[in-house]
């Protein structure tokens, strides 16, 4: 049940990316901010992020300058064990899918949701052992009515044996929806063999289309057990509209490396990972990425115009 509350949460968070809807203009600086875990010091520094003036003394371990974060309750203990989090005031909460057990895969994570002819979607990693196994798949829903959620279905099957986390192997993680010239297509990264997109149709009566590459295969890639050749599963023409939709709507990938101008060290030498964008009220492009390492902490980048 921990795992469903969390999906909620996270579907929560990814509706309110989908609708920034501002359109992508400029390039992103290499100014980045850490935010997050703190330190405090008996020294003050100014500095100047996107529009607001920042006067902190809080510091990461290696003294990068860190925003003040607000102060978020930590959970109760409830039915859940950890999932008691204070609902959000005056939202309205619909839980997408509870497994009644194990075979049916009780780790969920990775959501994605975009409302799309008057229908939501909804995608999910999901696995019998947890997170990032061998053998990761994709589920999906949709509701046409708020509070129903049809039963979940695979969107991508798992890519190759199902494992326990212990071991190592191939495996999906959603990234997000995109709608090219009225068509609605989910988007998955393959892991564990290389990393690199995939992606398939879906239509609003539950047909799939044949899932295809975004791009080339890596040398050291490996398909998944659901695809037959590469050749039959490239789409050129289809791959470059997807990836233009990326930029025309200020987006990049969960995934994002230096192919995407996404730079995954941080000033203080923090490896990075999970990015996303957005182009913020001001007209400045803000990316943000979190670290690998714990604590956990928020780093951000403001593009320069």
């Amino acid at each position: 049940m921990l795992q469903i509350s969390r999906l909620i949460l996270c579907l929560v968070l990814v509706l309110a990316w989908e609708y920034q809807g501002i359109p992508c203009v400029g390039e992103v600086s290499a100014r980045t901010y850490g935010r997050g875990a703190q330190e405090s010091s008996t020294d003050f520094v100014d500095f100047e992020l996107g529009p607001r003036a920042i006067h902190t003394n809080a510091r990461t371990k290696n003294g990068t300058p860190v925003v003040p974060m607000w102060n978020a309750p930590m959970p109760k203990e409830g039915k859940y064990r950890r999932s008691s989090f204070p609902l959000v005031v005056q939202a309205q909460h619909s839980v997408v899918w509870r497994p009644t057990s194990l075979e049916q895969g009780t780790y969920n994570h990775y959501a994605a949701l975009i409302r799309y002819e008057d229908q939501l979607f909804a995608m999910w990693a999901n696995h019998v052992h947890g997170e990032d196994a061998p053998g990761q798949r994709v589920l999906y829903s949709k509701s046409d009515k708020w509070g129903h959620w049809d039963a979940p279905r695979e969107l991508f099957p798992a890519p190759g044996p199902v494992k326990p986390r212990s071991k190592k192997g191939i495996h999906l993680k959603p990234d997000r929806w995109v709608v090219v010239s009225g068509t609605l297509y989910a988007i998955a990264y393959v892991h564990g063999a290389a990393v690199y997109p995939l992606a398939r149709s879906v239509s609003l009566d539950g047909a799939l289309g044949e899932p295809f590459l975004l791009g080339q295969l890596p040398e050291s890639g490996e398909l998944p057990s659901f695809m037959d050749s590469v050749q039959e599963a490239g789409q050129p023409s289809l791959t470059q509209e997807i990836l233009q939709w990326y930029k025309e709507h200020c987006q990049v990938p969960w995934w994002a490396d230096k192919e995407w101008g996404v730079t995954r060290k941080s000033i203080d030498g923090s490896p990075l990972i999970e990015c996303f964008s957005y182009r913020a009220a001001d007209g400045n492009r803000v990316l943000m990425m979190r670290n690998w390492e714990l604590p956990p902490t928020r780093h951000t980048t403001i593009e320069s115009t």
